[in-house]
């Protein structure tokens, strides 16, 4: 963890009580043969500021003194001109917990303990071109949010992912079609959804491409069975149509890919690897919340966004029938 400025200057003041008597600081070469700081952990591995576990930088100098990436997780934020949109790294055990709920998906203002003051680090896509629906054809924001939602919707409603994607699946391949002389994206991606969920579930063609980017980008992807893992409960079913419905809203991938079925993609892959997570433990210890963490942890801080976005090229590119 880099110290920055802030957290060198508490300790060298001495505004900053330590309860550790080895080193706080760690100097090492960084580009360009320069030398970099950083904060250093315990004999147990722990960060040397990690007291009883509370953080003492939080304790006693407040949020805004912490280094930025320990002010931001598990906050995971897009910027565009739909706002700021934040939505949480489950790897963080108490995120993951909150998964396992039945009380319904919804978006709603981030409250005071999830709202970052400035600078706000994320992925900054203000004043960009829209996302795109497909190589060529721009979205417009309020129909990408319209599609983003009808995407937390489905996860909601079926509380299946299998099912749920699938909805989403055939959605998007009708929105594909779409152009500006037909109307309304918004009003287009309402009618996708309608139609999708009239529509037999079966997969999209491209449901496995997903996790075999992974493996290629991964060398610590699970092995994903050719079998299905163990049957799932209702309730494990559900916390995976959770953590799939916060993996779709704020996306990265809307502007580093090059359409939505790369978001699609990605969400099968998401989705595929929990279920190797859980399917590598005994039925009957079975830990949902462990898989999604283990699953998210590949997902969001081992595999590069922008590298699973530009493999999925060829999926955007792709003709189906």
């Amino acid at each position: 963890m880099p110290a920055e400025t802030q957290v060198v200057e508490l300790v060298t003041s001495g505004r900053l009580a330590l309860h550790s008597r080895g080193a706080v600081f760690l100097t090492a070469s960084g580009p360009a043969g320069g030398a970099t700081t950083r904060i250093a952990h315990g004999h147990d591995g722990t960060c040397v500021f990690r007291t009883d576990n509370r953080c003492s930088i939080h304790t006693q100098a407040g949020a805004a003194a912490l280094p930025a990436a320990c002010r931001h997780y598990p906050r995971v934020i897009l910027r565009d001109d739909a706002g700021t949109r934040v939505s949480l790294s489950h790897y963080c055990p108490t995120a993951a917990s909150l998964l396992v709920s039945n009380c319904g998906l919804r978006v709603m203002t981030a409250p005071p303990g999830l709202v970052v003051e400035e600078p706000v680090e994320g992925l900054d896509a203000r004043s960009a071109l829209p996302p795109l629906i497909h190589p060529g054809m721009l979205a417009d924001i309020d129909g990408y949010c319209a599609w983003e939602a009808g995407c937390v919707a489905a996860l909601e409603r079926h509380g299946d992912a299998t099912r749920a994607l699938s909805v989403i699946g055939l959605a998007t391949e009708r929105l594909r079609r779409w152009t500006p002389a037909a109307g309304s994206l918004v009003d287009a991606v309402a009618r996708a959804f309608v139609t999708a969920e009239q529509t037999p579930g079966r997969p999209v063609p491209y449901a496995s491409a997903g996790r075999q980017i992974v493996g290629t980008l991964a060398t610590s992807a699970p092995r994903v069975a050719e079998k299905p893992c163990e049957p799932l409960t209702a309730a494990e079913e559900r916390t995976i149509s959770n953590y799939l419905a916060a993996r779709v809203f704020g996306n990265w991938l809307c502007y580093q890919g090059r359409g939505l079925r790369t978001i699609v993609a990605w969400l099968h892959a998401c989705h595929d690897v929990v279920r190797a997570f859980a399917g590598s433990q005994p039925i009957a210890t079975l830990d949902i919340v462990s898989a999604i963490r283990s699953a998210d942890f590949l997902m969001m801080h081992t595999i590069d966004s922008q590298a699973f976005a530009d493999a999925a090229v060829s999926i955007e590119r792709e003709r189906l029938t």
